[in-house]
């Protein structure tokens, strides 16, 4: 049988927390777990400084590489050029020693054994990275796309830079990669703008935890709903985009006895904690630091009634899927992908930018909860689970 061997490029990975490093993580650890074939993560190692590794294989090298859960990680030398994308340190000796690394087990394989290069998103630099590496090893590579439009960072000319990278190096990444997938319908569509390649979509998938699929929440969840107050549920990073100071301006006039959880993790916080003062919600907002997954899925989920999505711009958003698996009645706006997660009227989508729209919703969501609750639970489950997505990305793998 051969051996599939996966090299990994990506910009970050855990203990660093954002959608993309969660969904290279998970897939790595179940790809591994079912197939018992290597992957190997290239990332960056400016969020992996101060962890402590579980296997050090060269103490010379200064954690250059840890092993977890059967993958490898190994760190290049990189500095952040702008915020949020990282640059690697080329000129590094560490850096051409990981690449030697990689060859040599690619050398010592058997005569049957594959290695396909996989890259994550086009605008990170890793992914230039992976497919020159791919390029100059002769290995196939295998680009996913996450995104659904161009960067948009915090002044005009950086994102004048963004879009310039985009169309000159993004369409690089997708024309001379032997084969590209989206993470949704809407990234597909985006994606066709820099090539005219066939494009597949795999949807992303989530690690689901058995306690909050289970039928006694439904039951509880109705309970609470009917003799206490009703919790609503916003997570994500605090940016502009995500819309969060036009969700607390809507829930300014909603006449139910509510209280708002807000799991956060970014920078707009001082100036939300300042709005609740203005508009009078403090008491009825709660502002929770960063959750790790366990904590969510045992603790706050169980709990919620109504997630909102109040998002400008998404790809496929991970919280409206927890959220309509967990018993909750989900607004969110119709952006991205998110119309894809579900056909059911548990799943309510509105217009973005509008803070009319999204009182009257999280009205008719509260109003119609009984009957709304759990609809979509089996379709989502069976969307996006780990099983069927990584035999399809194998079946890519193999027939590349």
């Amino acid at each position: 049988m051969t051996k599939i061997n996966i090299i990994k490029f990506s910009p970050y990975f855990p203990p660093h927390k954002w959608w993309l490093e969660s969904h290279i993580e998970q897939w790595s650890y179940h790809y591994v777990k079912r197939w018992y074939w290597k992957v190997y993560n290239i990332t960056s190692d400016i969020w992996q400084k101060k962890v402590e590794f579980d296997v050090i294989f060269d103490k010379k090298w200064n954690n250059l590489w840890y092993k977890r859960d059967w993958y490898e990680v190994l760190l290049l030398p990189c500095f952040d050029l702008i915020y949020g994308f990282p640059f690697p340190k080329f000129w590094k000796k560490s850096f051409w020693y990981i690449i030697s690394y990689l060859k040599s087990k690619k050398n010592k394989g058997k005569k049957d054994d594959r290695f396909i290069v996989n890259t994550h998103t086009r605008f990170f630099l890793t992914s230039l990275l992976g497919l020159i590496y791919s390029i100059f090893t002769w290995i196939k590579c295998i680009h996913i796309e996450h995104w659904v439009d161009y960067v948009k960072l915090n002044s005009e000319f950086k994102t004048a830079l963004a879009y310039i990278y985009d169309n000159i190096i993004g369409r690089f990444i997708f024309v001379f990669s032997d084969k590209v997938l989206a993470i949704s319908e809407w990234c597909k569509t985006f994606s066709n703008k820099f090539t005219s390649k066939e494009i597949d979509v795999i949807h992303r998938w989530i690690e689901f935890s058995p306690s909050i699929i289970e039928e006694s929440i439904k039951h509880n969840k109705i309970i609470s709903f009917q003799k206490w107050k009703i919790i609503i549920w916003f997570i994500w990073r605090l940016v502009k985009l995500k819309g969060v100071d036009l969700l607390l301006k809507s829930l300014k006039k909603l006449d139910n006895d509510f209280e708002l959880w807000i799991v956060w993790d970014w920078d707009e916080i001082d100036n939300l904690k300042k709005l609740t003062h203005t508009i009078w919600l403090v008491k009825k907002v709660k502002f929770l630091w960063f959750q790790e997954p366990k904590s969510i899925y045992s603790e706050i989920l169980p709990k919620i009634h109504i997630l909102v999505n109040s998002s400008y711009q998404e790809w496929l958003p991970t919280s409206v899927i927890e959220g309509l698996i967990s018993c909750c009645v989900v607004v969110a706006t119709d952006v991205g992908g998110t119309k894809e997660i579900s056909t059911q009227k548990d799943l309510v989508l509105i217009k973005s930018w509008s803070q009319v729209a999204l009182t009257s919703w999280i009205k008719v969501a509260i109003k119609n909860y009984i009957n709304l609750v759990w609809l979509s639970k089996d379709l989502v489950l069976n969307r996006f689970n780990w099983d069927s997505s990584i035999e399809k990305y194998n079946n890519y793998f193999k027939n590349i």
